[in-house]
């Protein structure tokens, strides 16, 4: 998902919408270990965004937990709806 442009490398996620709506999006940029070697070497290592929700942390488990959230927020409310009701 990184562009060539980016400061650093992206990652992202499409989770579809229902048939009415776009789909969503969830990206994580990922900067160097070393802050010498980054552009915004005082900004966290982390950037996670979905929407207009964002996360900036130097702790992957802090963003993996947002973005279990964010992943669960997102879900179309007609798969979970279906899972829990099925067709007869």
């Amino acid at each position: 998902m990184s562009w060539h442009n980016d400061t650093c490398p992206s990652f992202g996620l499409e989770i579809p919408g229902d048939p009415d709506t776009e789909p969503r999006y969830i990206r994580v940029f990922v900067d160097y270990l070393d802050k010498a070697k980054s552009e915004h070497p005082d900004d966290p290592r982390f950037l996670a965004v979905a929407d207009t929700e964002q996360l900036a942390s130097d702790d992957w488990q802090d963003v993996t937990a947002w973005l279990k959230a964010q992943i669960a927020c997102l879900q179309p409310e007609s798969s979970e709806s279906t899972a829990h009701h099925p067709a007869h």
